[in-house]
């Protein structure tokens, strides 16, 4: 288990970084905007990572985006998430631009950021 502690310790910040990438992208599924881009930057984020992926259209919705990776374990892990928000407005109520990630307090502002994005 300490293994684990020292990866994350070493890696948090990297992590954030690629937080701070998906919350910088526009993905307002109810308006339309930023989806493919998002589900783009998905993907690629996986492969960053190692996990092959797919963006697999849908019928009049967003595309999933799939990836996979095998391990040596009998057992499957399944995790699944979104990569969309809902609309910001009204935009007057941010105290910085919703799609710019910003860090206060020790805390990180931005749309989706409370709402697992990605």
């Amino acid at each position: 288990m300490e293994q684990v502690y020292e990866y994350i310790e070493a890696s948090w910040l990297d992590a954030i970084d690629d937080l701070k990438r998906l919350l910088s992208q526009p993905s307002i599924s109810a308006q339309g905007t930023g989806i493919q881009e998002a589900a783009a930057l998905t993907a690629g984020l996986l492969q960053e990572y190692g996990m092959p992926s797919r963006i697999l259209p849908t019928p009049g919705g967003p595309p999933v985006v799939y990836g996979e990776l095998e391990g040596d374990s009998p057992f499957t892990l399944l995790f699944y998430n979104h990569y969309d928000v809902q609309p910001p407005e009204p935009l007057e109520l941010w105290s910085t631009p919703p799609f710019e990630p910003s860090i206060a307090d020790g805390k990180l502002y931005a749309r989706g950021v409370s709402d697992n994005k990605g």
